[in-house]
């Protein structure tokens, strides 16, 4: 919905009492900013009450509502207002207007160092995080062990936390937030300076308080992320809710607006805000489902976002069999061509392009370029169309899956994008009957002998 006596987008819709979480109406958080440390005195000693500041909104009028056993996203550029957001909602620290209504016990994991005091030992401010907690010495005790072996630090959880590295700082910070068992888990970025390893650990945690029902608010500049995790998301920008919806086209708009360039900032910043409430996506299974290649018209993404040329515009993306008829519900194993046109408005030099395939929650699943990265057509004169083609194997199980496409040129000793359409098509994969493959991807051969052999003898005891 849109506020109308704003203009501003507004996630809050009011759930039933029982199914909120959150509820969050009108918040917002103002500093007062002044050009010299002296003008805070003259400010309040002046007899006429003269103001000597001026008010920077960190937040402005925020209202959005997440339900419980609900996974909800929030996004934004960097000084959007993300983390004054969480640490309000964690009563860390006080909102200059608004409501904000919690049910059910809150961790938080905001940015490395909240809540630790680095002159104690990994040990001694589990403890202390257990009694702002509520828990007692004892059932701290009981917690211990677990936090210990989730965090696997070894016997620096005896040190100071001064002698900590971030990654360390992480995984202490992460295993204490889990421990508490929360109804809410509020998560910042913190977990993006854990190794790999500890990263997938945490979102297997993650993932694990989503099946019991908990309510995450997670926060993540990793599109991937956000969308594999996030039912729905909202997007931040200098602390105003610009747009809120299902997780996915709210990345993309995400996208949209810190690729767009500085001279049209403001006129994405207005286009993203008018759109202010995404509406959902068909669901996945609302197209018959032929078992022969079939094209839908009305399989249309909502999320395709296209930015602003700089040297080409695609058109006409579109996926056909071998013989050129279109389709849009393909068979796994089948053979197809991606097309789309290019129309060259200014010369391009070492231009190349392609298209990637991604999943329904915006996981990346591959693609195919014109020329080796480094590599691509010497110059491309204004006034040129390019018809480019690209012959690929479907490899995906059943399910639906949208494509972006692109052109990419050198400028400047670097490569930059001179075109790009994300989520240009949708289409859906029909099964295939038996199934032979575990997963999303297809990595049998294509022919040849059986991709997968065995021996059966006798066990030696």
């Amino acid at each position: 919905m849109t506020d109308g006596a704003t203009g501003r987008a507004s996630a809050f819709d009011p759930p039933a009492d029982d199914a909120a979480a959150l509820v969050v109406r009108g918040l917002t958080k103002v500093y007062r900013l002044y050009d010299r440390r002296i003008h805070r005195l003259f400010e309040s000693l002046h007899p006429l009450r003269r103001n000597y500041h001026r008010d920077f909104y960190a937040l402005r009028d925020v209202s959005f509502s997440v339900h419980r056993g609900e996974t909800f996203g929030i996004i934004g550029r960097n000084g959007s207002g993300k983390s004054t957001l969480l640490k309000i909602l964690a009563g860390v620290l006080t909102a200059s207007d608004g409501q904000v209504q919690v049910r059910g016990r809150v961790s938080a994991l905001l940015e490395l160092g909240t809540g630790f005091n680095p002159l104690l030992t990994g040990i001694e401010n589990c403890r202390f995080a257990g009694a702002l907690m509520g828990y007692s010495g004892a059932e701290m005790d009981e917690k211990l062990r677990a936090i210990e072996e989730f965090a696997d630090i070894g016997e620096y959880i005896r040190q100071p936390v001064r002698s900590y590295s971030s990654g360390m700082f992480a995984r202490l910070a992460f295993a204490v937030a889990i421990s508490a068992e929360p109804d809410l888990l509020i998560v910042d970025e913190a977990l993006s300076v854990g190794d790999e390893a500890f990263q997938r650990k945490c979102f297997a945690r993650i993932e694990q308080i989503q099946q019991r029902g908990g309510t995450i608010l997670f926060v993540s500049h990793s599109a991937a992320a956000v969308t594999h995790l996030c039912s729905r998301a909202i997007l931040l920008d200098r602390g105003e809710l610009l747009l809120a919806g299902e997780a996915r086209p709210v990345v993309a708009r995400y996208h949209r607006l810190i690729y767009a360039p500085p001279e049209s900032l403001q006129a994405t910043r207005d286009e993203i805000r008018r759109e202010g409430i995404l509406p959902t996506e068909p669901p996945a299974e609302a197209a018959p489902k032929p078992a022969d290649d079939w094209f839908d018209p009305h399989m249309k993404p909502l999320s395709t976002v296209r930015y602003e040329s700089r040297g080409a515009e695609l058109a006409s993306p579109r996926i056909t069999t071998l013989s050129g008829e279109p389709v849009n519900l393909l068979t796994s194993g089948q053979e197809y061509l991606l097309s789309f046109d290019m129309h060259i408005r200014r010369e391009l030099r070492r231009s190349r392009w392609g298209f990637t395939i991604k999943s329904l929650t915006g996981v990346e699943l591959g693609g195919i370029t014109s020329h080796p990265e480094g590599h691509g057509v010497d110059r491309l004169e204004p006034g040129t169309l390019v018809r480019a083609q690209f012959r690929f194997r479907c490899l995906l199980a059943e399910g639906t899956y949208f494509a972006s496409v692109g052109v990419v040129r050198w400028e400047q000793c670097a490569q930059e994008w001179a075109h790009r359409l994300d989520d240009a098509l949708m289409f859906r994969v029909s099964p295939t009957v038996p199934r032979e493959f575990s997963g999303t991807v297809d990595f049998r051969p294509p022919a040849g002998p059986p991709c997968a052999s065995w021996t059966i003898e006798e066990d030696a005891p």
